[in-house]
């Protein structure tokens, strides 16, 4: 069954938000059922692991959406570039990995945009295999002059993380995709033993990047398995996209 999990404390105020643990053993097809979700035709030949983690992110969107007030029994569809298309009015991010999901939605009228995302931390041997596709030379100079208790895996996760983060929120209103290297980290902060914020500096060869602070401020929380992010970007910086 889907457990209902404590929030965490990096999603931002004025918005609804679910997180929730299932196992791969206990998955029943029939909870599409239950919950009152439908299948896309784009999972119909899924295997089940991919298909559980769909049902519990929307699960998560689903019970997020009517704490708002949005009780629906459409589904909420696949963009193309296969994020959620959310209903008229919303914005929102759905996050799965491992044997957790989460789900954050807000009013338009109250934030721009929301990106989360959680991941499992790597092992040594995957972030030194990776970091070269996900970090520049100049962030991994950054990384190693930054004071961290943080063991490299955690930071490698941590800034994968906050660059997903980064995406879900901005993807939305750029209309466009952008890579990794497109945000660079440039600071990090640890406001408490498991929390904090990295802060990431957008590259200059991006025509959006004008309408956009060129700093963002992720805020990040580390348990025992994952590392988690979440960012959001103010309405009127928004309006500035849409009135440019």
């Amino acid at each position: 069954m889907l457990n209902h999990l404590p929030s965490l404390r990096i999603f931002p105020g004025r918005c609804a938000h679910l997180s929730v643990s299932w196992s791969l053993e206990e998955f029943d097809e029939a909870w599409f059922v239950k919950f009152g979700l439908v299948v896309p035709e784009s999972m119909t030949n899924a295997v089940p692991k991919r298909r559980a983690e769909f049902l519990a992110g929307r699960y998560c969107a689903q019970k997020s959406l009517a704490s708002l007030g949005i009780v629906s029994t459409d589904a909420i569809p696949i963009n193309a570039d296969r994020s959620p298309k959310w209903p008229v009015g919303i914005v929102g991010s759905i996050t799965h990995s491992g044997h957790y999901a989460a789900a954050v939605v807000a009013h338009a009228s109250t934030f721009g945009g929301i990106g989360i995302d959680t991941e499992n931390v790597v092992d040594v041997a995957a972030a030194e295999r990776l970091k070269t596709l996900i970090m520049t030379n100049m962030e991994m100079d950054q990384l190693a002059r930054l004071p961290s208790t943080r063991t490299f895996a955690e930071m490698f996760t941590l800034i994968f993380s906050g660059k997903e983060s980064i995406y879900k929120c901005l993807r939305p209103l750029v209309g466009t995709f952008f890579g990794f290297h497109s945000a660079s980290l440039v600071g990090f902060e640890e406001v408490e033993d498991d929390k904090g914020v990295l802060i990431f500096r957008l590259s200059d060869d991006l025509a959006w990047q004008k309408r956009f602070p060129g700093v963002w401020k992720v805020r990040w929380q580390l348990d025992a398995q994952y590392a988690h992010t979440c960012v959001d970007i103010p309405v009127v910086c928004e309006s500035n996209v849409r009135n440019a």
